[in-house]
Parts: structure tokens; sequence; C-alpha cells
């Protein structure tokens, strides 16, 4: 099977190794351009081995929405989001994402090279905008920050 487009949506995942396999299994797709995670709970053993597999997805279009993701596990997954190699457009619904979600996603963009290579080339969308640069992005993320202070 081929799939290039998935959409999980009320996906409830309750152990940890379920959490474990359903992440192993995204990130071992070789043809997944598209993935939509809507109205998931995201636990720290889904987004630490996200993070541990993100450098070998193909997710070009990356859409949260609706994500709970508590402090701790949400550094794991801004980790993965910035790993994942070919992504050029991500979209984040919903007010269930944190201050500290944004101010890590903006630190960790901000401090590492070759995070979000695809910024650089002026191919990147925050929520339907374009990105022409770092510094937009980054723009683009405190305005966020500022929406769930």
């Amino acid at each position: 099977m081929q799939v290039q487009t998935l959409k999980l949506q009320f996906l409830r995942c309750p152990t940890s190794a379920s959490s474990h396999h359903l992440a192993e299994a995204l990130c071992s797709m070789p043809n997944l351009t598209d993935l939509s995670l809507i109205t998931m709970d995201l636990n720290e053993e889904f987004c630490s081995t996200l993070k541990a597999k993100a450098s070998s997805m193909q997710v070009q279009t990356l859409k949260l929405q609706d994500m709970q993701c508590p402090t701790p596990t949400s550094h794991h997954l801004v980790e993965a989001i910035c790993c994942i190699p070919n992504l050029t457009d991500l979209t984040m619904h919903g007010w269930n994402f944190d201050e500290e979600f944004y101010s890590t996603l903006k630190a960790k963009a901000s401090s590492i090279q070759g995070c979000f290579p695809q910024i650089k080339k002026g191919k990147f969308r925050v929520n339907g905008v374009a990105q022409d640069d770092l510094n937009s992005f980054l723009n683009t993320l405190t305005c966020l920050q500022r929406l769930v202070q």
C-alpha cells in the first residue's frame, strides 16, 4: 500500500506501546507526504518516538488541529517538527498549543542551522501564510504566541 495522504482524527492511543507503534508506523510510510492529526491527545511516548524518527519522514504538509499537548510533550513535538526534512507547509489550528510550544518552536527554529531549510528558499507556509525568510517565520510564531498568552 502506498499511502500519500493520511488524516487521523479523534484517535486515542490507550497505552504507551500503542503510541510508540503509531509514531513508528507514521515515520515508516515512505510515500506519506500529507499528514493531518486532528483532535488527538499527544502523549510523551508518541512525541518522543516521532522526534527520534522524524528525519526519515517524507511529509511535506503537516496539519495539527485541536491537539492536546502538555508542556513536557510539546518539547518533543517541536523537535520532531523541526526534524522533518521536506516539510514545506505547517498548519496549526485550535488554541490547545500553549505559549511554551510556540516559544520552544521559535527558539529551536532560530538557533539551529538546517532547521526548516525550506524557509530559506521562500517555500514554507504557516497557517496558509507564505514565510519568505526566517525573520517572517519567527514573527509569525511571535504573533501566534501572543494569541495564547
